[in-house]
């Protein structure tokens, strides 16, 4: 439980925040497949005109597009979410109005939520409950969320309760988009997007946000890891939860969004609770990207949603996450090339994190990435003057911008990152939403010395706690990684080898090809023009060939000896141009496409 010398006080009254809504459950649409198709249509129709008017603009057509998703329901939601980790494809601004995608702040009745409650849990609400407050603390796409007090236990809780339907409307969906994405790949629309992923992803939402035994789960694994970075979890009460339902302790602190509130437009407000709260907002910002980075980079067990939502704030600049139906994972080689990005990035060596974000792309195009290469390097180098420059923008000089720069460089070559990669990124473009505020003035390149000088440390003393043998097994794996950076890099420099020689290839089979038809012909008109001198009277008797004829008539006479010795060399030159079209035809790397 969270100890009550770490409670703050109010930053903002609660008696004072607006109701939510409650609503009656909407039946399920007959016809979902035309409202979308309608209301999709009428976006696209206003973006047109939106540019036949010069109007253009991708943050107010994100907006827009919002407000579209956001009509359509949950599924949508997740799936206009999803879009939004893809700043390779869309402008920046775009992305970030559909990072803002929220269902419509909207309830169910009371009624509706102890109906849930009650068939969830097997028992009447009072038998668990000795306070259940029917006016919901929050309402989101998939859940609302009351404040109870656990009878047997005696503790303030809260209850998150699913939204009736929600199961069915996803899964309806999800179905369409399958459909849609299946007739994209069919029509090789944009293939190298993975079409086939992305629909993976959304399956692995759908599955993870609408049983909530997977949260639970989380919740007890983010509590272990995260004590040791200094940042608190809730605890799940497993007794009371189950796959529609999740029963966790209320954590008295205060919204990073209640923070960025305040920010904006009671400044003097909020200095006036940092200081009676003893909360140092720099040392906030430090600790959650630093717990991000040890999360990501050493634990491999991140908080995928870090939105100012999902922060909440405590006395003495202490912190605590909430909502952990979104975990991130790698698989152990991305995660792998991940670090060695960030060290590089950390190092400057802009030409080494190049080639490690080359490496995490899932396909690379059949030609020449060099200009490629110095387009991405540039666009770090341009990130790195602006970081130091505490006058522009934050966002600027976030990391996230970098990143997003040099995706849209990648973009433009046909280059897609892969969908593990885009939802990692995720995590640290919704935590800038609560940098820009707490630590608006970061130095990146010191955060970053600063992270890894403490990795090391506890690396160093996690070794000494394992003894000499563990020692011994980390340096064999310290160059175990160096080995596999430059068995990846090779591998991967042997594709992109292979897409420029099968241009080559095809150029020197084409120009092979043409000698070997104009040395046939030039076999043949020798041996016409042979048959027609040495045999004047049967070569008569032959029906003219139009082309043929004429050709063999403009060769002035030669003797029969040198026009065998010229048809003997058009042959050999035949055969020849022959091999080495051949030749050029086959693929010179065998490597090509592993990995």
């Amino acid at each position: 439980m969270l100890k009550p010398e770490r409670i703050p006080t109010p930053l903002y009254d609660p008696a004072g925040r607006t109701p939510i809504l409650l609503l009656p459950v909407p039946p399920l649409l007959r016809a979902p497949v035309l409202t979308f198709l309608a209301r999709i249509n009428g976006f696209l129709l206003w973006l047109l005109w939106r540019r036949v008017t010069s109007r253009s603009d991708a943050g107010a057509a994100g907006r827009r597009l919002r407000g579209v998703l956001e009509g359509l329901g949950p599924f949508w939601v997740k799936t206009g979410q999803l879009m939004a980790l893809r700043h390779d494809l869309f402008p920046l601004a775009f992305c970030a109005e559909l990072l803002e995608l929220q269902y419509a702040a909207t309830g169910f009745p009371a009624d509706v939520a102890r109906s849930i409650l009650e068939k969830e849990l097997g028992r009447p609400i009072d038998e668990v409950f000795d306070v259940f407050q029917d006016a919901p603390l929050a309402a989101a796409s998939i859940a609302q969320v009351h404040r109870a007090r656990l009878r047997k236990e005696g503790v303030w809780v809260v209850v998150k309760i699913q939204r009736p339907d929600v199961v069915e409307r996803f899964r309806r969906d999800l179905r369409f988009i399958e459909m849609m994405a299946s007739l994209m790949m069919r029509l090789r629309i944009l293939l190298y997007l993975r079409w086939d992923e992305a629909i993976w992803e959304l399956e692995q939402i759908f599955l993870e946000e609408t049983d909530y035994r997977y949260e639970a789960s989380n919740l007890r694994r983010m509590k272990r890891t995260l004590k040791g970075h200094g940042v608190y979890v809730p605890t799940a009460y497993e007794e009371y939860s189950t796959e529609r339902v999740l029963t966790m302790e209320f954590v008295d602190g205060v919204l990073m969004s209640d923070f960025v509130r305040a920010s904006r437009s009671e400044p003097a407000r909020l200095s006036s609770w940092c200081r009676e709260n003893d909360v140092d907002s720099r040392k906030v910002g430090e600790t959650l990207a630093l717990s991000y980075f040890q999360q990501l980079l050493e634990d491999n067990l991140m908080h995928g949603d870090l939105h100012p939502g999902n922060i909440m704030l405590l006395r003495g600049s202490r912190v605590a996450l909430i909502d952990f139906g979104t975990i991130g994972t790698l698989e152990t080689e991305l995660l792998r090339k991940y670090v060695l990005l960030i060290r590089a990035t950390a190092d400057k060596d802009y030409s080494k994190a190049v080639e490690m974000t080359l490496l995490m792309a899932d396909s690379l195009p059949q030609t020449d990435l060099s200009r490629v290469k110095e387009r991405m390097v540039r666009a770090y180098l341009e990130w790195e003057a602006r970081s130091s420059l505490k006058e522009i923008a934050y966002e600027k000089r976030s990391i996230a911008n970098a990143g997003a720069e040099v995706a849209q460089v990648m973009m433009a070559a046909k280059i897609a990152g892969s969908w593990a990669f885009m939802k990692m990124s995720r995590s640290w473009v919704t935590l800038d939403a609560s940098l820009a505020y707490l630590t608006p003035g970061i130095d990146y390149g010191r955060f970053f010395r600063n992270y890894f000088q403490e990795a090391f440390q506890r690396r160093v003393r996690k070794l000494r706690k394992e003894g000499a043998l563990a020692a011994a097994g980390r340096l064999v794996s310290t160059f175990s990684e160096t080995a596999f950076f430059q068995g990846s890099l090779l591998r991967r420099q042997a594709q992109v080898f292979q897409g420029v020689q099968n241009k080559v290839s095809f150029v020197l089979a084409s120009f092979f090809s043409a000698l070997r038809w104009g040395a046939g012909l030039a076999l043949v008109v020798a041996v016409t023009r042979i048959f027609k001198s040495q045999l004047p009277q049967l070569a008569t008797r032959v029906p003219p060939i139009p082309v043929l004829d004429p050709a063999a008539d403009a060769i002035p006479g030669f003797p029969l000896e040198v026009g065998l010795g010229l048809a003997l060399l058009a042959f050999i030159l035949v055969r020849a141009f022959g091999s080495l079209e051949r030749r050029f035809k086959q693929p010179d790397v065998e490597t090509a496409g592993r990995s």
